[in-house]
């Protein structure tokens, strides 16, 4: 990879596509694929307004799935039904510099018509290998990196301060936010459709641990919940789910701190119990919303107290395992399998 020259940051090219004249040629580099297309459609509205494109005007093609000379082919034809036209593909680091992908390339630079907006996208953070250097200026670079967490917290503490549809401000705890992150990783465009999600709830206050359980439930975290509860309801199935979440390339350290978060949690309930709240008291008390009530007393009644006591170190050695590679390959060699076992099969 070569180092791309006069990269713009994409916070504020982000600002600028609303304002600034569009150009016909865009390479967007880096990791934060969410920021990515957030900014392609930014791009489509400045071209074809708020009415979805013409279907021969707007078209995305993935380079690694080998659709680079149908995306040259697309980008190439004029469109019947609009005065503009654009052409994204996506990936274009993992093209090869063969000969037939440089020549494809030199084709779609020398012959891209003055209606077509051009848009690449490569992870990495210099201009991809198919892109001749000769050529790579003619592109406005555009660097997309993925946002350090401290700046994910302060991003989601912004938009519920201040709410874009101007309702009520929320809050929201650090337990929540650090969910969400391990959920969603560091991508913006993920996050905020989870925030839309819970601003459109009609959700007041304060948004919780729970309130992220409620409302966060795409296909990854809701397989993560599922696996969760089952593991406290020591059901077998349990098995099944961790191999489907490891099949599915679920991190493992999500599962791990999303149990100990579970745990934590009966462990306080049992807590507040035996210091004479009430049940009703307790689940109120530990913010457990009243759909999730049954389940969670099932879960407390079959990790009663010493029961649960045994589980704390095995999510620590599963922890520590994690973290230091010490495992072979194969479900049954998988640390989480370990911990499946102590917590459905032990005493």
């Amino acid at each position: 990879m070569r180092a791309a020259k006069q990269a713009l940051n994409a916070k504020q090219f982000a600002r600028d596509i609303e304002k600034k004249p569009l150009a016909r040629r865009y390479l967007f580099l880096g990791e934060d694929a969410g920021e990515k297309d957030r900014c392609i459609a930014g791009i489509a509205k400045r071209l074809f307004g708020d009415a979805p494109p013409p279907p021969d005007a707007a078209a995305r093609f993935h380079a690694e799935g080998g659709e680079f000379a149908d995306a040259v082919g697309f980008a190439l034809a004029p469109s019947m039904f609009s005065a503009e036209a654009l052409c994204v593909i996506v990936n274009v680091d993992e093209l090869s510099a063969v000969k037939e992908n440089q020549a494809l390339m030199a084709r779609l630079l020398d012959e891209l018509p003055e209606t077509v907006t051009l848009v690449l996208t490569a992870s990495e953070k210099g201009s991809p290998k198919v892109v001749p250097a000769a050529r790579a200026g003619e592109f406005v670079t555009v660097q997309f990196w993925r946002p350090f967490e401290s700046d994910v917290v302060s991003h989601v503490r912004q938009r519920l301060g201040a709410p874009r549809d101007g309702s009520a401000p929320l809050r929201i705890d650090n337990a929540a936010v650090s969910l969400l992150v391990e959920l969603l990783g560091r991508d913006l465009a993920r996050i905020d459709e989870a925030l839309d999600r819970i601003l459109a709830a009609g959700v007041r206050g304060a948004v919780t641990v729970e309130t992220v359980r409620e409302y966060v439930r795409d296909a990854g975290s809701a397989g993560v919940f599922d696996l969760v509860e089952a593991l406290f309801r020591r059901d077998r199935k349990s098995f099944r789910l961790l191999e489907r979440l490891l099949a599915d390339g679920v991190p493992e350290l999500v599962v791990v701190s999303l149990v100990m978060r579970q745990a934590e949690l009966i462990e306080r309930f049992h807590s507040l119990t035996a210091g004479g709240d009430a049940i009703e008291e307790a689940l109120e008390r530990l913010k457990v919303y009243p759909k999730h009530r049954d389940g969670f007393m099932t879960q407390a009644r079959a990790f009663p107290p010493r029961t649960l006591a045994r589980v704390f170190p095995l999510i620590a050695d599963t922890d520590r395992r994690l973290k230091s590679g010490s495992m072979g390959r194969g479900l049954v060699a998988n640390p989480l399998c370990d911990l499946t076992m102590g917590m459905v099969l032990g005493a």
